[in-house]
């Protein structure tokens, strides 16, 4: 009797533990959708940059989209910088990122067509919401995870007893 309380434990213990631990999605890049333009301006000694890629990302009301952007030209580069965005589902997918930026450039002359936008290190992560689901999803993927390591052990340590 003792067993199958054990083993009753046990598959309840892995199923809540497997069925909260994907509560907390992250979002992804979609991959091919970097798109952008760059103008270079010897008057004005600066380089325009325009870019926007899309990002995929779970329901949630709120996003923040942290990324490393540089402008090479050819494989030199010219600038970069670390940005941190807020962003918002709206229902959808998959999002939009898209931003202008000026990069004061005082050297040799460049080629527009040789100029590109690189854009790296992309982390998508959930804002804190006041969702209380979201801390009963985290409570109950502890207490499975809990009352696994719980059963495990108790079952382990009857299995060596009857041994002995």
């Amino acid at each position: 009797m003792k067993k199958i309380k054990y083993l009753i434990a046990a598959i309840l213990a892995i199923v809540l533990f497997l069925s909260f631990t994907g509560c907390a999605k992250n979002g992804s890049v979609v991959q091919n959708s970097l798109e952008y333009s760059c103008r270079y301006y010897s008057s004005l000694e600066q380089i325009s940059a325009n870019y926007s890629f899309k990002v995929t990302i779970p329901a949630a009301k709120k996003y923040s989209v942290d990324y490393n952007v540089a402008v090479y030209e050819d494989s030199r580069r010219i600038s970069s910088k670390q940005v941190s965005k807020t962003v918002a589902p709206n229902g959808k997918d998959s999002v939009t990122v898209s931003e202008y930026w000026d990069i004061p450039y005082s050297g040799a002359a460049v080629s527009e067509i040789e100029l590109k936008v690189v854009v790296t290190d992309v982390r998508i992560t959930p804002q804190k919401s006041d969702d209380s689901y979201v801390g009963y999803a985290v409570g109950f993927g502890v207490a499975g995870g809990a009352l696994l390591v719980t059963a495990t052990v108790l079952f382990v340590l009857t299995q060596r007893k009857k041994r002995v």
